[in-house]
């Protein structure tokens, strides 16, 4: 997009960076990501991120200059008040509910996963902090919540690591 933008001559281009691919590619596909990365921004007048960390990476990676990024309001993309919008007491009906259907104690400790099934993602890294975790904290439950990633989906021996696994 941003190169068609270019060649017809548009102006005011800006870029939404909200991740770096880059950052969890490896080999010549990682080094043809951050070529990406780094194109998109060179042709973007500005390049606005979700988060004052995301800049500093994307300036230690020098995918973009200084003078193009910034950071949009007070770094989230998607403006929510988690205080307001995620308070556990708004939601202790469905919250009982949900643990019910998921077969998880009320008061176990849950840790979550919401993205896609993909070893980009750090899924395999889960996998290992997983299996340390469970054993240390047996009433500590992990919920995965996405969808398998069709262009690099998980090996098939992990994704049954984690969907046979009770907690």
């Amino acid at each position: 997009g941003k190169l068609a933008g270019t060649i017809a001559g548009v102006d005011g281009r800006i870029h939404h960076l909200r991740g770096l691919p880059s950052a969890t590619s490896r080999g010549l596909g990682g080094l043809l990501v951050l070529w990406s990365d780094r194109l998109t921004c060179t042709l973007a007048h500005e390049v606005l991120v979700v988060s004052e960390s995301l800049r500093r990476d994307a300036l230690e990676k020098r995918v973009c200059r200084p003078s193009k990024l910034r950071v949009m309001g007070a770094g989230s993309g998607q403006g929510v008040d988690a205080d307001t919008r995620f308070n556990p007491s708004h939601y202790s009906d469905q919250r009982n509910v949900q643990r019910s259907l998921l077969r998880v104690p009320p008061n176990a400790t849950v840790v979550g996963y919401v993205g896609r099934f993909t070893l980009d993602k750090g899924l395999g890294l889960i996998h290992e902090a997983w299996q340390s975790l469970r054993t240390v904290h047996p009433t500590l439950h992990l919920l995965l919540v996405g969808s398998m990633d069709d262009r690099r989906p998980l090996p098939e021996d992990l994704m049954r690591a984690f969907t046979g696994d009770p907690r």
